[in-house]
Order: structure tokens, then sequence, then C-alpha cells
């Protein structure tokens, strides 16, 4: 304990002064938002439209759009819909927002101690990993724009929009906002994956026959890393709903971690005694658990839009670098996978709560109800009475002979 105790302390300083030498030093700096650029070629034009990009998106509402047919037709058709209500919005916002007077920049208000004391921490660290993402998303989209479908797509967009500077710039920041969007998710999807790699290592680290205890780990260590997810999310994005579901997920993981029930004695009144779960309630809670996450992902892509994509959405389309149009059959192959996996699992908790209850047998309870009806015969009331004072060997002969036999059973 004491050991521990020294951990914790050299912990809690080496963290106060690192946040308050990041805090003296060092300036937190948002990444470059421009992950695309406009294409040179259309950029350097010297064509001109005779009405700017605002009036055209604004007119193009009154106009049937009229696309090449090529076997990305109706794709596009979706695609440049979706881009042209996000275009609209956003002159409607600003009629400037494509060559707006000063860069975006993203402030941050710390608004206590404990905010002040983790974005210190925590601030250059989130712009490290965003800036390294973007470089990762300029490749991915740098490698779609040499395939087909961005071939077909920019000659229709530009067939609809005109080709000019502006229409080129319009393209390369609708597409380096999605790809803005998808740097979260991506954070998140990294860091579900090591902490899953952490969850195997936790269950095959254990004994090889406490598969109950093992799984009561890995099931707090989930909740408890859903907690500090959401934490984190809840310091990002700044909503207090989500810090609502840290608290819950945290309190469910720390009850998974030491589960507690409450006793009442005639001596000690009301007490906390600590229980160990059984297998078949791991089994279940392991169900729920994985069932929950499930839920949440197929939520996702079902309601989902080319226009508000999901987080699902946005991370396909890194990986893919198309943030133009809706990755419709990898998600669609995404929920059967989903909706597999998860009838076999089920199936396979059902398998193992009836092998379990077949096997749940209370021996303690059967021995004790062995024990009174034998003490209710006559048996028990053949031994003299001076047989407590007996010896343990002469008790046993004793109560030995005293069963009833076969014979006399049957007789």
């Amino acid at each position: 304990m004491a050991a521990r105790t020294r951990y914790i302390s050299f912990i809690l300083i080496a963290l106060t002064v690192l946040s308050f030498v990041m805090a003296y030093f060092v300036k937190p700096h948002s990444f470059d938002t421009t992950i695309v650029a406009p294409e040179s070629s259309v950029a350097r034009s010297l064509v001109a439209s005779p009405h700017s990009l605002a009036d055209r998106v604004a007119k193009s509402y009154t106009l049937a759009f009229v696309i090449v047919r090529s076997e990305f037709s109706d794709d596009n058709a979706n695609a440049l819909e979706s881009l042209r209500n996000w275009a609209s919005k956003n002159f409607q916002k600003d009629p400037n927002f494509l060559h707006p007077a000063s860069l975006e920049q993203r402030n941050q208000t710390n608004q206590s101690v404990i905010d002040s004391f983790s974005y210190s921490i925590l601030a250059n660290s989130h712009h490290f990993l965003e800036q390294w993402v973007a470089s990762f998303l300029k490749w991915r989209i740098s490698a779609f724009h040499g395939k087909e479908p961005y071939e077909s797509f920019r000659d229709d967009f530009y067939y609809v929009f005109g080709q000019d500077a502006d229409t080129a710039t319009l393209l390369a920041r609708y597409q380096s906002h999605r790809a803005q969007q998808a740097i979260d998710p991506i954070l998140a999807t990294i860091f579900w994956s090591i902490l899953g790699c952490f969850a195997l290592a936790i269950f095959y680290r254990g004994k090889s026959d406490d598969h109950a205890g093992r799984g009561q780990r890995v099931l707090a260590f989930t909740w408890l890393a859903l907690s500090l997810f959401y934490i984190v999310s809840a310091w990002i994005q700044n909503q207090v709903p989500i810090l609502i579901s840290a608290i819950i997920c945290g309190g469910i993981g720390l009850y998974l971690h030491k589960p507690v029930k409450l006793t009442y004695g005639a001596n000690h009144g009301l007490n906390l005694e600590w229980i160990r779960l059984n297998k078949p309630t791991v089994t279940l809670l392991t169900w729920v658990t994985v069932s929950m996450l499930l839920i949440r992902i197929v939520s996702w892509i079902k309601t989902g839009s080319l226009l508000e994509p999901d987080p699902v959405t946005l991370v396909v389309c890194a990986f893919t670098g198309d943030f133009l149009h809706d990755p419709a059959e990898i998600k669609r192959n995404i929920d059967r996978v989903i909706g597999f996996t998860w009838t076999l699992f089920t199936i396979w908790t059902l398998f193992q709560l009836s092998e379990a209850a077949d096997e749940d047998f209370d021996w303690e309870e059967d021995l004790s109800a062995i024990q009174r009806s034998f003490f209710e015969t006559d048996a028990f009331a053949s031994m003299p009475a001076s047989s407590e004072h007996q010896p343990a060997g002469e008790r046993k002969a004793h109560f030995i002979k005293a069963l009833p036999t076969e014979e006399s059973s049957i007789k």
C-alpha cells in the first residue's frame, strides 16, 4: 500500500510539473485546416463567369442536373446535391467564406482550474495527432484524385458550376471540410484499437481456469475505457451530456472492478460486502456490453447521410480517400458483418447460460438439506446423548452405524 501511494504521489507531481511547464513555455497551435488545395490548372484559369459562384449555387436549385451518362452517374448526382446544399448553407452564413479575411481559429476558453490543467497537458498532444491524421488524409485524397471515380465527378462538377478559380476552391474546401470531420473519428478508432489489444492482453494474462474473473476484468476495463473516452470527448466538445455519460460509465466500471452488495446484520447493521460475480452473470453482462456497442455503430450507419455523415462513413471515406461519394456498399457490408457477429455471439451466450444452468448446483444448500432431513430421522435420535463428549472417531463410527442401510430402507 505504501509503494502504491508513493507511485501515485510521483505521478501527480510529474503531471503538475508538466502542466505548468507546458502552460508557461508552450502556446498550442491548431493544425493547418487546408487539407486539400485547389487544382492549380483550374485555379490559374483566366476564364471568368459573368455571375458569382454564390449566385450560380443559388440559381442551380431551379435547374436540373445534366450529367454525362456513366457508371458513376447516380453517385455523382447525389454527391453534387450534397455539395450544393453545403455550399448554399455556407454562402448564406458568409458570402465570402471561400476567401475569408483572416484564417479561422478555434479559440479555447478554460472555465475552471481543472480545465486549464488538462488543457496545458493535452492540447499540444491533441494538435500533434490532428496534424498527423491530416497528413494521412492528404495522402489518401491525393491517391483518390488519380482514380476514375474522381475524374468522372470532377467533369460533372465543372460542367454544372462552371470551370474557374472559385469552383476549384469550392471543391477543395468541401473535401477539406469533410476530411476535418473525419479526424476525430479516426483518432477514436485508433484509441479503441489500442484499448482492444490491452483488453485481449488482460484476458489472456489471467489463469486459464478463471474465465469468469478474466471476463470481469475485461468488462471493468471496457467500461472504464469508455468513461475515459467520454471524458476526453466532453473536454474537446465542451458538452455536459457527454460528461454525464462518462460519470455513469465510470461508475459501472468501478462496480465491475470491485462489485459489492448491501447486507444487513443484527449486530452490525448495514454493511457493504465484497462479492464475486459468477460465470453466468459475467457472460450476460458481456453480451449486454457488446450489444450496446454494436447498437451504437448500427445507429450511426442507419442515421447518417451524405450531407451529415456519420463517424463510420467518415472513417471509411478516410481510408478510401473519397469524401465525395457515399460508401453505401461498404456500409452495407459492415452492417451485415455486425448482424452476423451479433447473432453468433447471442447463440454462444445462450449456450453458455444454458450450460451454466445445468451445472449450477448449490452443493452447500443441498448438503444442509440432507443434514436436516437426516437429523430429523430416528437414526439421529438413536445416537446416545453422551456422544457429543465422545472422541471424533467414535462419533463418526456411531454415525455411520446409525445410517439406514439399503435393506432396511427397502423393508
